[in-house]
């Protein structure tokens, strides 16, 4: 008897074994199966470092990154250039790995930074908060210039701002971009102002429609993209807004006004220029550049 108890607890301690040797096994496949040790899983996790961007609130993450990611990879785009400039020699070697990710939590924003080199760390986050600032200062300077007392008086008193775009589109073309009674552009802001996250002051924006000989003196514009330069007749849309964020209702406008003429005039060359093209998106990104190193250079 005492040999047949032994046998069994034998037979026990064995399956015990067993079944932690499986616990082992199933646990390494799932690892294999990552392709992670368990450190490196951990490791994932914790990437990168973070940046409270404490002027910015939830409602206004979507701008701040801009249609498609655009203002995070400019931010991004900048700081690997300035990193470049201190850090390489023309010609040699490539930038370190960088991402930049806008989150948000328990109602806070934050810039995550993925990268491997401190020093790009720092041109990320010293690029990132000069945009924060860039963002925020319209909305600052409004609230410096109105004291309580003159709450009550916002509505009559608002901030206005006007920027005017050129097309080359000739002059008998003007009254299909008008529309009757004023419909396209009345449609124009419409659209407007279902891209923008401010609608009660972007429906207010207005835009007008000149003929090129009918413009007075040299107006400051901004070609829309495709504009012929060399054209011989243009058409000049003033464009007037009064939200916080102009920057953005601007940007919005000027691809409203873009797609409202290729839509007019199907695609055809009425507009058209590559050159042009190209010579925009270069103007813009030189002047978004501008304003970060500005900012940079004052201080944030």
């Amino acid at each position: 008897e005492e040999e047949e108890e032994d046998e069994e607890e034998s037979e026990e301690e064995s399956g015990e074994e067993g079944s932690g040797e499986e616990e082992s096994v199933e646990e390494e496949s799932v690892e294999e199966e990552l392709g992670l040790s368990p450190d490196e899983a951990v490791e994932e996790e914790h990437s990168g470092q973070e940046v409270a961007l404490t002027k910015l609130t939830g409602e206004q993450i979507a701008p701040f990154v801009g249609r498609g990611g655009s203002n995070v990879k400019r931010v991004n785009g900048f700081a690997i250039k300035n990193w470049c400039k201190k850090h390489l020699t023309e010609g040699e070697g490539s930038p370190p790995k960088v991402k930049l990710h806008i989150e948000v939590r328990d109602d806070k924003v934050f810039a995550l930074i993925d990268t491997e080199e401190t020093s790009m760390f720092a041109e990320v986050r010293t690029s990132v908060l000069a945009w924060e600032q860039i963002f925020t200062s319209d909305k600052k300077e409004v609230v410096k210039t109105n004291p309580p007392y003159q709450k009550k008086h916002h509505t009559t008193h608002e901030k206005k701002f006007s920027q005017c775009f050129r097309a080359s589109v000739s002059h008998d073309m003007i009254g299909r971009i008008i529309g009757k009674g004023g419909s396209n552009l009345k449609h124009m802001v419409e659209n407007i102002t279902n891209m923008d996250p401010e609608k009660v002051q972007a429906s207010k924006t207005r835009v007008n429609v000149k003929l090129g000989n009918e413009v007075k003196g040299e107006p400051r514009f901004r070609n829309i993209h495709g504009t012929n330069k060399d054209a011989e007749q243009f058409i000049y849309y003033f464009v007037t807004v009064t939200t916080d964020n102009h920057y953005v209702t601007m940007r919005n406008a000027e691809d409203v006004i873009e797609s409202s003429l290729n839509n007019l005039f199907n695609h055809t060359n009425h507009h058209t220029n590559q050159d042009a093209v190209q010579m925009a998106d270069n103007l813009e990104e030189q002047m978004f550049e501008e304003s970060l190193n500005e900012v940079v250079d004052n201080g944030w």
